[in-house]
This record gives structure tokens, C-alpha cells and sequence, in this order.
């Protein structure tokens, strides 16, 4: 599997926008160990763009900070699973999620205008929740 996360050049931390994100770490990762890591230059691509991007890297797997509803549905449509909503550093993800334990935080975009990210009522999930107990609504 192929798993990327957003990330800026030089920063240790994950990048907190999926469409605006400069590059993407990238990790390929058999039976549970990482096999080798790789850049996925994104600085000339945007939302839609950055899927292709993506996909033509044979990427399964992304982790990002917020994310849009378009971006979300494009990556679906891709057949690109998602972790949302992951803060903090890329090498805690990661890890966190080689442990079974990175949950999706429903990180939205509701808009580019400075909004914060909110998880609100009636998100929708891509259904890696480790964390007993949590369940997401499929609400339309």
C-alpha cells in the first residue's frame, strides 16, 4: 500500500489543507513496515489536480489536515481512501497509524475564506474508525 500525507518542504508537521498542499510525503508500507518513502512534488497542481497526482503515484491511502467536500468526493472517486482532520507531526501519523489507532477527526473545509475546521453533525466518514465505540452516521 501507498499511503501520503500532506506536508510543506522542510516542516515536520502535517500541511492543514489538502488543495493547497506544496508536496506530499509518501510511504510504501508492507505488511506493516515502511518499505520506502518518497516526495510527490504537488506545487503545480491544486484540488483536482493533486488526485490525479495521486493516483498516478498509486496512492491507496491519504492523510491530511481539512480537506473539502469536492476533494473528499474527488479522492472517492478515485478510489483513494482518506484520514482526515490529523494534526500534529507526520512521523506521529504514521506511526499512529501503523499501530491501527489513526482515526478519521472528519477535518472539513466548508470554506477557503480562514473558517476554522469544524466536525459537525451528519459528516461523513471513510470508515477507519480503531477507536471502540465510534461510529459515524452516513447522513445525505
Amino acid at each position: 500500500m501507498i499511503l501520503a500525507v500532506t506536508s510543506q518542504e522542510s516542516s515536520p508537521d502535517i500541511f492543514q489543507h489538502f488543495g493547497k498542499a506544496p508536496q506530499f510525503y509518501a510511504f510504501e508500507i508492507e505488511k506493516g513496515a515502511i518499505v520506502r518513502t518518497f516526495i510527490i512534488d504537488a506545487t503545480q497542481s491544486g484540488h483536482s489536480a493533486s488526485i490525479d497526482l495521486l493516483k498516478k503515484n498509486n496512492v491507496d491511502l491519504v492523510i491530511c489536515g481539512g480537506i473539502g467536500a469536492g476533494a473528499k468526493e474527488g479522492l472517492a472517486k478515485a478510489n483513494i481512501e482518506l484520514i482526515s482532520g490529523i494534526t500534529g507531526t507526520i512521523t506521529l501519523a504514521i506511526n499512529t497509524f501503523l499501530a491501527g489507532e489513526l482515526a478519521d477527526q472528519g477535518g472539513s473545509c466548508a470554506s477557503h475564506h480562514g473558517d476554522h475546521h469544524h466536525h459537525e453533525e451528519g459528516h461523513s466518514c471513510s470508515g477507519h474508525h480503531h477507536e471502540e465505540g465510534h461510529s459515524c452516521g452516513a447522513h445525505s
